[in-house]
């Protein structure tokens, strides 16, 4: 952090929501190590916190669904960062909701007067993007997932206390955040690669807006401290994007394999629409199944009714009952002489086909002007701390060097695009 944010947090109590979570866990390291800010975690379990346990900061544990004890967390800070990610479903409505702890911090900051607040969103909101530029006054798209409608839901609620009970708060939207510790983009590339083949999509040539840990941590203590930032929103991503190609070919370097191919768009929707035709087939025949006379009339009929009846002479009433429960949805095991299977291609459901396909180019200018922020990790020089995070965790072999990522070609086109 730069010397003008360390002079402007000293002396403040900033507390961090989702402290054992990713973002939020390097988000408490690197708050810890600054001289003269006290930082307060809020965890819902100190059974997950022992990552935070290295460092001289106040733990409170406490559940954002409780109002009471949110007040009580947020008393005598200055700054509230809030990562925590909530998330429940409304037994009422059967909707995924995420709002209700961010209500509750939003009072409790209200509360207590001169606080401001940094929510931490998703450039997810935006849905299904399109190609070309990316801004923070881009419409939504109509998206039908059940998290992204949550995540927007949450989001509008912090920028409607901003405009209606005077929230002093900032809204970011991080793109594909990767780095030390993440499960969905450094955990989940390894795994997919070293269990199946990622299929490249139409050559791998979508851009993947990729961002660094630290740099998200950079912005959100910007916009803890920086006036013009109040009751905005802003994109919060790497300098420049790369595509999904160079993305994936880091960490196959990283692992030491190759286990990418080039798939085109048109056949990864085809698989899908014949999967979703196969489970709603499927899910059919089993409702079917499941019907007590349908089951009886099939397990009766000979000739596999002279074995029920024989095993009925065998086998006890309760175990009988046990059988006839899970057998038609026992899966079969594979035989003991059948050698190790080959790698499957791993094919992505239809947001992550979106999300690959897109040449979706995210701007920052916005967070660049108002916020100062400036990303000091180009895609080659996150992932080398990365890889050696991998090698670290034993994800990947420790043997491997850190891979060279943006060919000049790629460099080249993407000059030539701007």
């Amino acid at each position: 952090m730069s010397s003008e944010i360390t002079a402007k947090l000293a002396g403040k109590t900033v507390l961090v929501t989702g402290g054992t979570g990713f973002i939020g866990g390097r988000l408490v390291e690197r708050l810890a190590l600054q001289n003269g800010v006290r930082v307060r975690a809020l965890v819902r379990s100190f059974t997950g916190a022992s990552r935070l346990g290295r460092f001289n900061i106040e733990m409170v544990c406490a559940d954002l669904g409780n109002p009471a004890a949110v007040v009580d967390a947020v008393e005598g800070c200055d700054l509230v960062l809030h990562c925590a990610h909530e998330t429940k479903v409304d037994r009422a409505t059967g909707r995924l909701t995420l709002a209700d702890g961010t209500r509750n911090l939003c009072e409790a900051v209200l509360a207590a007067g001169n606080v401001r607040m940094v929510h931490l969103s998703t450039s997810g909101v935006y849905g299904q993007t399109k190609d070309g530029d990316l801004r923070e006054e881009t419409p939504w798209q109509k998206d039908p997932h059940p998290y992204t409608a949550a995540k927007r839901e949450t989001e509008r609620l912090v920028l409607d206390y901003c405009g209606k009970k005077g929230l002093n708060a900032t809204v970011l939207q991080p793109t594909i955040v990767y780095g030390p510790y993440c499960r969905p983009w450094t955990h989940g590339p390894a795994r997919d690669l070293k269990r199946g083949i990622v299929p490249l999509v139409d050559g791998g040539n979508g851009l993947c807006n990729a961002v660094y840990v630290d740099d998200v941590v950079d912005a959100m203590v910007l916009a803890g401290v920086r006036s013009e930032a109040r009751a905005e929103t802003f994109i919060i991503s790497g300098p420049e994007p790369v595509t999904w190609r160079t993305f994936y070919g880091a960490f196959e370097k990283v692992l030491g394999i190759e286990s990418t191919r080039a798939v085109a768009a048109a056949d990864l929707q085809r698989v899908l629409e014949e999967q979703a035709r196969a489970e709603k087939t499927w899910h059919k025949l089993l409702a079917w199944l499941r019907n007590p006379q349908v089951f009886w009339a099939i397990v009766k009929a000979p000739p596999l009714g002279y074995l029920v009846e024989g095993l009925k002479r065998m086998l006890p009433k309760s175990r009988r009952e046990r059988i006839a429960k899970k057998v038609l949805l026992a899966k079969p095991r594979r035989a003991r002489d059948q050698g190790p299977a080959e790698k499957e291609l791993l094919v992505p459901n239809a947001t992550l086909l979106g999300l690959y396909r897109a040449r979706t180019n995210m701007r920052i200018d916005k967070a660049r002007r108002l916020l100062g922020y400036q990303p000091h990790f180009d895609f080659e020089q996150g992932m080398r701390l990365t890889a050696e995070y991998l090698r670290w965790a034993n994800l990947a072999p420790r043997a491997c060097e850190a891979p060279s990522t943006v060919t000049q070609q790629e460099r080249a086109a993407r000059t030539e695009a701007a």
